[in-house]
C-alpha cells in the first residue's frame, strides 16, 4: 500500500522537532565543552584545587588542576593550562578557550590576555584561566 502524500515529510519534521527538543539548538560542541568543565569541577573541586590565598601550598593536593579563589562569596576556579585541556578531553585548548570567550565564562583576565597572573602559595607566580562555574551551568540551560 503506498504512503499518502506528505507522510514522509511530516514524519521527518516530527523527528527533527524531537531531536531539537532533546539536544537543543545552537552549537552542540560548545554545550559539550561547558558540560565537561562543569563535570570536572563537580568531580575534582576539592581534591585537585586549593585556595590561592593560602600562605603555603596544600601538600594534600595530588595531580593539581589549579586553585580556587573566593570573591564576593563565590568560588572561582583557576585552571592551569594542562587541566583545562584534560577537563574538556577531545577538544583542543584553542577550541575550549573560544567557547569560554563566546559564553563569557572567563571571570578574570589580564589586559590583552585570556589568563590572569596570580601569586602562588609559598612564592612564585603563574597564569590561570579563571572560570566562573555559574556561567557554565547558565549557558547549558541549567541541565
Amino acid at each position: 500500500m503506498p504512503w499518502e502524500e506528505g507522510t514522509a515529510a511530516n514524519a521527518s519534521r516530527q523527528l527533527f522537532r524531537e531531536w531539537i527538543a532533546r539536544v537543543g539548538d545552537g552549537n552542540a560542541e560548545d554545550r559539550q565543552i561547558l558540560s565537561a568543565l562543569s563535570d570536572f569541577i563537580a568531580m575534582h573541586g576539592d581534591s585537585r584545587f586549593s585556595n590561592i590565598a593560602a600562605e603555603l601550598p596544600n601538600s594534600n593536593i595530588k595531580h593539581r588542576a589549579g586553585y580556587f579563589e573566593i570573591e564576593d562569596g563565590k568560588r572561582l576556579y583557576l585552571f592551569n593550562r594542562a587541566s583545562l585541556t584534560e577537563a574538556a578531553a577531545g577538544y583542543g585548548r584553542d577550541r575550549v578557550i573560544r567557547t569560554l570567550e563566546t559564553y563569557n565564562v572567563l571571570a578574570k583576565t589580564d589586559s590583552g590576555r585570556r589568563q590572569k597572573n596570580y601569586r602562588l602559595p609559598g612564592g612564585g607566580s603563574t597564569r590561570f584561566f579563571v572560570i566562573d562555574p555559574d556561567k557554565l551551568d547558565a549557558e547549558r540551560g541549567g541541565e
